[in-house]
């Protein structure tokens, strides 16, 4: 919606060139499809957008994340190679935009896996003080709160990740694993 975008416009990062926010969109949507070929094809979009937009730190921050993803799960045959293009994405965000959600969800995330948990947890705080109702938020504070054992907040986070995307089914599947491990199999079933 017209809306919508303008007041995305105003947020810190964001790009005012029409196509590098369209590329931005569509590799943010490739991104959700968590499998190497959609990975690479969302890199591709978010390199363009940055392109066109080179101070367009919100997409920075998308690109960040996305070669963490690729060098820790999809790639990890060019893991060298995509931690350093993560480095330099993830220098770039913190010069264009040192305050963004995407970079404190980055940042809790390589906390995490550093095993630094109270910092992680911090972030996490902070992000959901800034955009409690996000999809991105919420599904991180999730496995986040999952992994330190957790299980009730997790849930919870979960349900607010399935209410900010209603057609994405990962946070549906996670909410059904985390009702099984609370030891309501048949609400775990119903959510998968």
């Amino acid at each position: 919606p017209a809306t919508q975008s303008h007041i995305l416009i105003g947020q810190p990062g964001m790009t005012r060139n029409v196509k590098a926010y369209e590329l931005y969109l569509e590799a943010f949507q490739e991104t959700q499809y968590a499998d190497r070929s959609h990975l690479q094809r969302a890199i591709e979009l978010t390199e363009q957008a940055v392109k066109i937009d080179p101070q367009f730190g919100l997409a920075w921050g998308l690109l960040s994340y996305q070669y963490r993803m690729a060098a820790r799960y999809f790639m990890s045959d060019q893991a060298d190679l995509y931690l350093q293009r993560m480095e330099t994405a993830h220098a770039r965000t913190m010069e264009l935009t040192p305050d963004s959600p995407g970079l404190l969800l980055v940042d809790a995330e390589s906390l995490q896996s550093q095993g630094n948990w109270l910092q992680a947890e911090k972030l996490l705080e902070q992000l959901l003080d800034r955009i409690h109702n996000s999809f991105g938020a919420n599904q991180s504070a999730g496995l986040f709160a999952a992994k330190v054992g957790r299980s009730r907040a997790a849930l919870g986070y979960f349900e607010a990740a399935a209410t900010a995307e209603p057609l994405n089914q990962i946070p549906v599947a996670l909410m059904g694993a985390m009702q099984a491990g609370l030891g309501d199999v048949e609400g775990g079933e119903n959510c998968l």
